[in-house]
């Protein structure tokens, strides 16, 4: 049974790396928005912070606004004057704003507090006071004051001083400055991008200002790299050049060489084969024949040889002539046949190669 045969995987398409332009861009927009969604997020927190702690400042005041108004008689009984309370939200049912004056058996609640359920707010000790964010308070900002009231009979009656704000009042602040600020950022980050895009160009210029000239070098329309380049392409300019000279020297050492090679081997071979008539004899034609071998190879290998000297960056040779050339040769050996020959090729059509 006939083994099966093994091919290898057909190699697939090669992906094309990222230029460095577009590596540069892309990392330069991601770092850009990365860097403003951060200042973003900074800039709300902390305009959050702000808004808190006025809220808290504002919070404290209406504390003392309470403190002011409250009284409590000799039994006790806790009695409040709310002509003394200038917010009129305080009187607005469900306005947002709210306060509330709890003793042992007995409470006090502003009128904003008709209709709206309460969390249940812990015992806060005298002179302790509790402000906490609505994580605490089932959607109200608490701030908590803690009061201890001499009566009479030297006894202390304790009262709990409770102002809460819903937390829909910093929402609507916080919103309204999310909203701005995101808009904002957007216009900085299409007017830094271009910036960047601009800078990024400005700087990748010479690059492609130097893979131009080595692209005319490699078609032939230059031989060297010639201008002025930033100071950090100059050595790559310099080696180059260095390169390019270095080639066209061995090139030049080469075929001296060759051509003085090809000089010393065919001139005795030349002379052998002259003298090969006058001495005769049966075995002149097999030298004769030996002779003809020896020029077809050394003509072959020095093809080879020169072949293998060329430049790699050589300046390209039109083709049309050169085919024209060879059809004339042609047409003159081959005169008596009648053959007529027409050409079909793109004039702009040239070889990288040496013109032999």
């Amino acid at each position: 049974m006939p083994e099966p045969e093994i091919r290898p995987p057909p190699a697939g398409r090669r992906r094309r790396p990222f230029s460095l332009r577009n590596r540069g861009i892309l990392a330069a927009t991601l770092v850009l928005f990365a860097a403003l969604a951060l200042v973003g997020l900074a800039l709300y927190e902390a305009n959050y912070r702000v808004a808190v702690s006025s809220l808290q400042a504002r919070m404290e005041s209406y504390m003392y606004l309470v403190l002011a108004a409250m009284d409590v008689d000799a039994s006790g009984r806790l009695s409040l004057a709310e002509e003394d309370l200038a917010d009129p939200r305080l009187n607005q049912p469900g306005s947002g704003m709210y306060l509330q004056v709890e003793g042992r058996d007995q409470a006090w609640q502003s009128p904003s507090l008709l209709g709206v359920d309460l969390p249940e707010l812990s015992q806060i000790e005298a002179g302790q006071s509790r402000f906490a964010e609505p994580g605490d308070s089932q959607g109200f900002f608490l701030y908590q004051y803690g009061i201890g009231w001499q009566l009479e009979d030297g006894s202390i009656e304790p009262f709990a001083v409770s102002v809460l704000v819903d937390a829909a009042e910093i929402r609507g602040q916080t919103r309204a400055f999310r909203q701005g600020l995101w808009r904002y950022l957007g216009a900085a980050a299409v007017i830094l991008l271009l910036a960047q895009l601009a800078i990024l160009y400005l700087v990748f210029r010479p690059l492609n200002r130097v893979s131009g000239d080595v692209a005319r070098v490699e078609s032939g329309l230059a031989e060297r790299l010639e201008g002025e380049y930033p100071l950090e392409l100059e050595p790559l300019a310099r080696n180059v050049n260095r390169l390019l000279d270095t080639e066209q020297a061995n090139q030049a050492r080469i075929r001296n060489a060759l051509d003085s090679l090809a000089h010393s081997l065919k001139t005795p071979l030349a002379v052998i084969q002259a003298g090969l008539p006058l001495h005769g004899g049966s075995a002149a034609d097999s030298m004769q024949n030996a002779v003809h071998e020896m020029q077809r190879l050394i003509a072959t290998r020095l093809e080879r040889a020169g072949s293998s000297a060329r430049r790699t960056l050589a300046e390209p040779a039109p083709v049309l002539p050169q085919l024209q050339r060879i059809i004339a040769s042609l047409d003159k050996v081959y005169s008596h046949r009648l053959i007529t020959a027409e050409v079909t090729i793109d004039s702009e059509l040239n070889f990288y190669g040496e013109e032999r």
